[in-house]
């Protein structure tokens, strides 16, 4: 049960007023953007999105598009590229936006099989990189200096936002873009890029509100991996390797386990069901061969499940099992916690703020870990900033990024700089809130001197 709410919401605003003072000192200590970088970039992209153009109207995909749309074509549009694919070449949408609008987002695009479409998804990338990413650099940019602006008012959650630009929204995923992008981005002059945040924090988090044992024993037992488990039971082996990596063209054991935390783990966490994951986790499983060199397609034939109508029958199952028993708790607590809204409507996080509203049972469910998550970030990034002054320190926040907080590190600082995040984040935070029932972990990245974002390195905080 949690506290007294008039307390806890007096908590939370101040929690949101210092955080909000730490973020605005960010915006002001900026971020380095090579401006030459970006101009060249644009136009090395414009050159590619222009032949891309010349090849698409030789294409299927271009003649028919051309036909319909004449001189209003437009290569951009994704509502024409929807009236052209699924109103004249009718072929059949597989996911809808959030305005139930046929998608044309990258992963449809990628599952359609129809002359040009590799080339309008090349064509897509570049575009969006070159008139988004770049050029929304450059068009903030002050003498080099990016003042992006961060706020924590925007979401239901009380999670943070950006803009101008969108720092959070930068690639990510797609390593080509995550580096071209990042590849502008830089410390301040003599400073290095450091990146801290926190290891699987809605993991951890989620056992502060459900307190399911077999979760918990997952964070805190180093011996048990729940996605090598799942990686297990969802293709069934008796064992995986998860340094076995293979190659490009034949991956090996390492797509399983990370298939398994993709492709189901987390799918199912934010209320995603069997259906959708099998077919993800054949995406994930396809051309791996096993350590013993045995392709996994003729494992999973032998298997009794070597089509998708047998594998979607079989994670079925595996599904009903992690939520029935494995993590039976968990699921237990989500009914409870839907019902809890249904009957008040609002719910109230253990960082004290209140959602209400009208929310579906994956919003309900899924906030209070998410935006408890990202406070507990939030809290540390203010008492990190909070300290740094005090200190007289050079080191200064840069931003973050929802569960990274990004620093410009003086040099000669580090180790005192590593100190103070492993002393914040993991053991301070836990003095702060009581609630914390497992412990926190945390991972960091780092840039040479001068260095770009897109160059930086894991190492040992």
């Amino acid at each position: 049960m949690l506290g007294n709410p008039t307390s806890m919401m007096r908590e939370a605003y101040s929690l949101l007023h210092e955080g909000t003072l730490a973020l605005a000192e960010a915006e002001m200590n900026g971020i380095r953007i090579d401006v030459e970088y970006c101009e060249k970039m644009k136009r090395k992209l414009g050159k590619r999105i222009a032949l891309w153009e010349k090849q698409l109207l030789q294409t299927k995909l271009g003649k028919v598009w051309q036909k319909e749309y004449g001189k209003k074509l437009n290569f951009s549009s994704d509502t024409q590229l929807a009236d052209i694919l699924f109103n004249k070449l009718n072929i059949k949408s597989k996911k809808l936006t959030k305005k139930n609008n046929q998608a044309t987002d990258a992963e449809v695009l990628e599952g359609i099989n129809v002359d040009g479409i590799e080339i309008l998804i090349k064509f897509k990338k570049a575009n969006k990189n070159k008139n988004t990413y770049l050029e929304g650099l450059l068009r903030e940019q002050v003498d080099g200096i990016l003042h992006t602006m961060f706020s924590l008012v925007m979401a239901i959650t009380y999670r943070s936002s950006s803009q101008h630009p969108n720092f959070q929204n930068f690639p990510k995923r797609d390593l080509e873009s995550m580096h071209l992008i990042r590849g502008a981005i830089y410390p301040l002059k003599g400073f290095q890029n450091l990146g801290v945040d926190y290891s699987s924090v809605e993991v951890a988090t989620g056992c502060f509100y459900h307190k399911d044992p077999t979760m918990i024993k997952y964070v805190t037992d180093p011996k048990t991996s729940m996605h090598r488990d799942m990686a297990l039971q969802l293709f069934i082996l008796e064992t995986l390797d998860k340094k076995h990596e293979g190659t490009e063209e034949n991956p090996g054991e390492l797509n399983l386990y990370q298939g398994a935390k993709n492709g189901f783990v987390f799918p199912e966490f934010y209320g995603d069901y069997f259906v959708h994951c099998a077919e993800n986790l054949m995406k994930w499983a396809k051309d791996v061969i096993l350590k013993n060199g045995m392709p996994l397609k003729d494992h999973m034939k032998a298997e009794g499940i070597g089509t998708l109508s047998k594998f979607t029958e079989h994670v079925e199952a595996v599904e009903t099992d992690f939520w029935e028993n494995r993590f039976k708790v968990y699921n237990k607590w989500k009914e409870i916690w839907w019902q809890e809204y249904l009957e008040k409507g609002y719910f109230d996080m253990l960082t004290g703020f209140r959602c209400q509203g009208l929310m579906n049972r994956k919003q309900v469910c899924n906030s209070p870990i998410q935006g408890t998550a990202f406070h507990l970030l939030l809290w540390a990034f203010t008492e990190m900033n909070r300290q740094l002054k005090a200190k007289g320190m050079k080191t200064r926040m840069m931003g973050q990024i929802h569960d990274e907080m990004l620093m410009h590190l003086w040099p000669e600082e580090k180790e005192e700089v590593f100190q103070m995040c492993r002393q914040i984040m993991t053991i301070e935070i836990r003095q702060r809130f009581s609630w914390i029932n497992v412990p926190l972990n945390i991972e960091a990245d780092l840039t040479d001197v001068d260095s770009a974002w897109s160059k930086k390195k894991g190492v040992k905080i």
